[in-house]
């Protein structure tokens, strides 16, 4: 399992190296992680995995309330 961890810089201007790093991972069908939270979530959660733990999946509405 392959990932990209690629934080962003300023500016999402298509000539800095990030940017294209991202592009590039996306044309390659690679997951692109541009946040080290997210990457640390995925990490733990991978940590599980690997030691037997089993998911339990719950929907986003659980967590969150949402008003309309």
């Amino acid at each position: 399992m392959h990932f990209v961890l690629n934080t962003l810089t300023r500016g999402k201007m298509p000539g800095r190296d990030g940017f294209k790093i991202r592009r590039a991972a996306a044309e390659l069908g690679i997951p692109c992680l541009t946040s080290l939270d997210t990457a640390q979530a995925l990490l733990k959660v991978l940590q599980s995995l690997k030691a037997g733990d089993e998911l339990t999946l719950k929907p986003l509405q659980e967590y969150v309330r949402f008003e309309r």
